[in-house]
């Protein structure tokens, strides 16, 4: 099966239009006269380096009507590679006739509460990281003096919550297990054997022994504090 990604720029939809922005207004305007709730969208810079064009698609939403703009600070060329570019989604925070969401990079506690601090964004938008660490975004409110860290067993209740949350949704168990894997290798991430846990994980065919499987994989790591190279590039085909 091929990347959803690829496929959608394939049909000369999601991130390719940012190679021809004449298409957006009408449809912009058509979604817009659909739907009676706020509309918004999120872009990247533009498609490659030489085609940097985020401002442009931004007067073209506030022209069509769009609430906000989030902006992923990368073009579509890079995908997850290089770093965000935060200096040219600052500007657009501070000149872009709309409210500017900033993505990109936001994956610990002190990089969260810096950008809080003094991004030009009128909010940040946090993707990959939390996906590791779901706990990200109350860890950016604790201080110093907090004596606070979450344990193995607080990720697995989160993934339990999930789990949850994803049968209303999931046709059956079996695409339940397949979604949830990835999820439990990402918040596995950081901990001891992990690389065994996840060649478990992934010959296991049922779900309540994959629940089982990681039960004792985070009951096993004895309150140890997770440990993840914050900066290292991950998930670099885009999924997630």
């Amino acid at each position: 099966m091929g990347c959803p990604v690829k496929k959608v720029v394939g049909t000369g939809a999601g991130s390719s239009l940012l190679k021809d922005p004449s298409l957006l207004p009408k449809l912009f305007s058509t979604i817009k006269k659909s739907i009676s709730i706020p509309l918004t969208i999120k872009i990247r810079l533009g498609w490659d380096f030489d085609s940097i064009n985020a401002f442009e698609v931004i007067h073209i939403a506030k022209e069509e009507g769009i609430d906000f703009v989030a902006v992923h600070g990368r073009t579509r060329s890079q995908q997850y590679t290089g770093n965000a570019n935060w200096d040219y989604l600052n500007h657009l925070g501070e000149k872009a006739p709309l409210d500017i969401i900033g993505n990109g990079d936001l994956h610990t506690a002190s990089l969260v509460k810096e950008s809080l601090l003094t991004s030009k964004c009128q909010a940040l938008m946090l993707g990959r990281g939390p996906l590791r660490n779901p706990f990200l975004f109350l860890e950016a409110y604790l201080t110093d003096e907090d004596d606070i860290y979450f344990t193995p067993m607080d990720y697995f209740e989160v993934l339990n919550k999930l789990i949850e949350y994803y049968r209303a949704y999931a046709q059956n168990d079996h695409i339940l297990l397949i979604s949830i894997r990835k999820h439990l290798i990402w918040m596995a991430a950081g901990f001891n054997n992990v690389s065994t846990f996840r060649d478990l994980i992934f010959k296991t065919p049922d779900l309540d022994e994959t629940m089982r499987h990681s039960h004792e994989f985070f009951h096993d790591q004895n309150g140890q504090k997770k440990r993840l190279q914050d900066h290292s590039t991950f998930m670099t085909s885009g999924h997630g």
